[in-house]
């Protein structure tokens, strides 16, 4: 490639905008976990109040199991995604680091 050349395209990364979309996201997942939490004491309190004989009592109990299960995974979504973006960042860095 000659001086001046460029591939046809130009990429931007701002990381302000990068950090803001990460707390954007740890936002929603706090309000997911919180919400799953208000879900899963809603199913509790039916489980054990409501509907406390028969299949529908039972199937009710099974997804109420299921249910707890997604309890705390968004934290390792979000571990995961955190991890992902720092090390795309250092990519970045270590191969933009000619231009400083």
């Amino acid at each position: 490639m000659k001086a001046g050349e460029t591939l046809g395209y130009d990429l931007i990364v701002e990381e302000e905008e990068l950090q803001t979309q990460l707390q954007r996201i740890k936002v929603q997942a706090e309000s997911y976990e919180e919400t799953i939490g208000q879900y899963i004491e809603m199913l509790k309190n039916t489980v054990s109040v409501s509907v406390t004989e028969g299949n529908t009592a039972q199937n009710l109990k099974a997804f109420y199991l299921e249910t707890l299960g997604l309890k705390g995974e968004i934290q390792e979504i979000i571990n995961m995604i955190n991890g992902l973006t720092m090390s795309y960042q250092i990519s970045l860095d270590e191969a933009d680091s000619y231009l400083y």
